[in-house]
């Protein structure tokens, strides 16, 4: 991220070095383009079954409806199709009234009412068999979905339903059918667990853009835009991980913690404390929950230096436990209070900020306002501005005496220069 001082858009309220990197990683590699991967079941059907192909379902020995029938199970009604329903449109038709409307359970639970939409218990049917060119599947590669059957969700219709009928009333759409695509390319998938083929803007891979048209000053287009330029990039590339990053900060999707991090902005793996906090008030890109999405961004990568400052400057101003020591050293010393005699603690304020800060010559000044966590953190990887001076600068803005609340009803005020009750006090740099 190098040396800091250039001005910046003042549309933008204070794109951090962080998602300024982000962005332009972004841009260069938006020109990625993949092909979505849509594998079918099988090519022809000798047989009737359960499943399309003759097969039965994952769960052969689950109970079709446990609440009505303890005797019925998945492979009773697989096995009366096999023996009793010749293939073709007689098959079609049959599985439909027996499987999606109960009829099955009905006659083999001797003239009960039997059950009404898919029987979540069975599971999924098996994915598709190798060269099958004909059915459809829920999940565009071909893969079962990993949630559970029974996750509830709305067909394409407005219809409730769950995954499990979702998936199994897309096996019984020809490949690239109208009702095929309509389930493939709904939010059911990612809401059922299918491995994604392409890259989602949102990275939940279920939130809808609000406002296509809203701008995205970090990536320098419409969030519409955005969307489908992600549409083009592979969906567990470092490239797809910031767009999703920008997209959380400036097109109003939903946050999810990072997954596969390089480098986890807590040292300990833990969750960041509080995503939405706001190490800049107003600026939707200062989050701690997308500083936990830079953390996966290279140059960070597990152990090495760049994650360390990362992880003891922004993760411990985000309040993560037992962040470790920075490269570049800062330690505050406490004094002893003339007044009453007691030893006066004095802390690292990583959430101070700071203005117009100048290291060594005019190379490395911080122009405008700049947190003293991120001072530290741009010294710590930057030994040009590691000095004696630097680190005695630093000191002298930085390290204050802790706030302690007042008793209740005291009615006491915070004055002016001390650390909040709110911000992240790093007392480990005395040592």
């Amino acid at each position: 991220f190098g040396k800091i001082g250039t001005s910046r858009n003042k549309n933008m309220t204070k794109i951090r070095p962080l998602a300024t990197a982000a962005a332009a990683y972004c841009c260069v590699l938006l020109t990625t383009t993949t092909t979505t991967v849509v594998v079918a079941q099988s090519s022809t059907e000798e047989t009737c079954g359960f499943c399309p192909g003759g097969y039965p379902p994952l769960n052969p020995s689950a109970l079709v409806d446990a609440t009505n029938d303890n005797s019925t199970t998945c492979g009773d009604v697989h096995n009366l199709l096999l023996t009793g329903v010749s293939a073709g449109e007689d098959c079609a038709a049959a599985r439909v009234d027996a499987i999606l409307g109960g009829a099955a359970v009905s006659f083999l639970a001797g003239g009960g009412s039997g059950g009404s939409g898919y029987p979540a218990a069975c599971g999924y049917c098996a994915p598709p068999r190798a060269g099958s060119t004909t059915s459809c599947s829920l999940c565009p590669a071909g893969d079962v979905p990993s949630l559970p059957a029974d996750t509830p969700v709305t067909l394409p219709d407005g219809t409730e339903s769950t995954c499990g009928e979702a998936a199994y009333r897309a096996n019984l759409e020809r490949i690239y059918s109208d009702g095929c695509l309509a389930l493939q390319q709904s939010s059911i998938p990612a809401l059922c667990g299918c491995e994604p083929t392409t890259c989602a803007v949102c990275p939940d891979g279920v939130s809808e853009l609000a406002d296509p048209d809203m701008w995205s000053f970090a990536a320098e287009m419409s969030c519409g835009d955005l969307a489908r330029n992600a549409a083009a990039l592979e969906p567990t590339g470092e490239d797809c991980r910031t767009v999703q990053t920008i997209a959380m900060g400036e097109c109003g999707c939903g946050y999810v913690p990072p997954y596969q991090p390089g480098c986890a902005l807590c040292a300990d793996g833990v969750p960041v404390p509080d995503p939405s906090y706001q190490l800049f008030p107003g600026d939707e890109l200062s989050t701690c929950g997308l500083y936990g999405w830079y953390a996966a961004l290279p140059p960070f990568g597990t152990g090495n230096e760049q994650c360390a400052a990362l992880q003891s400057t922004f993760g411990a101003a985000c309040g993560c436990p037992s962040p470790p020591r920075p490269p570049c050293r800062v330690r505050c010393q406490g004094y002893l209070d003339d007044e009453t005699g007691l030893y006066q603690d004095v802390v690292f304020n990583a959430t101070h900020v700071v203005s117009d800060f100048e290291v060594g010559d005019a190379d490395f000044l911080f122009e405008d306002y700049h947190l003293c966590g991120e001072i530290l953190f741009e010294m710590s990887i930057n030994d040009d501005i590691c000095t004696p001076d630097g680190i005695a600068a630093l000191q002298d803005e930085c390290c204050m005496v802790p706030y302690v609340p007042p008793k209740s009803g005291s009615g006491r005020r915070q004055s002016t220069g001390v650390v909040s009750a709110a911000a992240i006090m790093m007392a480990y740099f005395m040592v």
